[in-house]
């Protein structure tokens, strides 16, 4: 099952978002705790592709594309990608937020959450220049 939403950016889409995420895996019977942590790496998404990326310019769209698929269909349970339109980044530049000098600061946890809270996150230039983080969620508990 595939949902796609192309918004503005505006970080009143982040909770938007998050929302028809949640009701997609509810209604798809994936277990609350796992849609809550998978949730948590969306979040992380979206608001890195708006502060980051677009940097907050609403004339820049966000793109999110939520698919799912049953666990033993040989494919991730699930797959998130988000496109931004900015300039792309080094993900490679982004410091360790483990090391002592960076345990204190205010922002740079969110690709650690993401890797974290998913199977496999990665990253890549879109044709357009901007950049796309695809996560994956190989698989999912079911709701009992």
């Amino acid at each position: 099952m595939l949902v796609q939403v192309d918004v503005e950016t505006r970080i009143e889409w982040v909770e938007v978002l998050l929302g028809i995420f949640e009701r997609h895996c509810q209604q798809r019977g994936f277990d609350g705790d796992a849609t809550h942590w998978m949730g948590a790496a969306l979040r992380e998404a979206v608001t890195n592709g708006m502060r980051h990326g677009n940097r907050m310019d609403p004339a820049r769209r966000l793109r999110v594309r939520i698919e799912t698929r049953r666990p033993d269909a040989g494919a991730p349970a699930v797959r998130l990608q988000v496109e931004d339109e900015g300039e792309g980044f080094d993900c490679g530049a982004i410091p360790d937020p483990l090391r002592g000098d960076n345990l204190l600061k205010g922002s740079g946890r969110g690709i650690f959450f993401m890797r974290q809270f998913m199977d496999s996150v990665s990253w890549a230039r879109t044709p357009a220049g901007g950049t796309r983080v695809e996560l994956q969620q190989r698989r999912v508990p079911r709701a009992r």
